[in-house]
């Protein structure tokens, strides 16, 4: 949907899903978002019933802008380890060393990882229990979603 709106208050994001549902969308699956907090409060409001994920790409970046240049080429493979495990086991695994390896650099970053903890698992959790998606299509699955973000933020209404 693309709404001439504000850009993050809930009442606009209330009003973008409810054209949506109006117009016969069902309540999708699994809501991917960057952790705003309007679209979180109008999904919870218009599809209670829909899992809410957090983006990988973003949650990457604010990660890496907490931490020195030094550290974020290491600090990103070792994000990308978590969403890119084989399975759940394996995927805390990833997250609890990544944590254990920045935490004592920068708090801040550790923090911003564990923030939305469960949110940034549903994609990978529901993908990996139910096996809809082979792991080779994870990544190019979450590229396309950032390249799609790219496009949309650019786009001048």
């Amino acid at each position: 949907a693309i709404e001439d709106r504000v850009r993050e208050p809930k009442q606009s994001w209330r009003e973008v899903l409810l054209s949506l549902k109006s117009h016969g969308m069902n309540a999708p699956k699994l809501a991917i978002g960057d952790g705003a907090m309007g679209f979180c409060a109008a999904m919870d409001e218009v599809y209670p019933e829909a899992r809410q994920h957090r983006c990988w790409q973003h949650k990457t970046m604010n990660v890496l802008n907490c931490l020195p240049k030094l550290f974020q080429p290491k600090a990103k493979a070792a994000t990308h380890n978590i969403w890119q495990a084989e399975n759940k086991v394996d995927a805390e695994k990833a997250f609890k060393l990544c944590i254990a390896t920045y935490e004592p650099k920068s708090p801040k970053a550790a923090l911003c990882l564990q923030k939305d903890w469960i949110e940034l698992m549903a994609f990978c959790v529901q993908s990996l229990e139910a096996n809809d998606i082979p792991k080779v299509l994870r990544p190019r699955i979450h590229q396309w979603f950032a390249h799609a973000w790219a496009e949309a933020r650019s786009i001048q209404i």
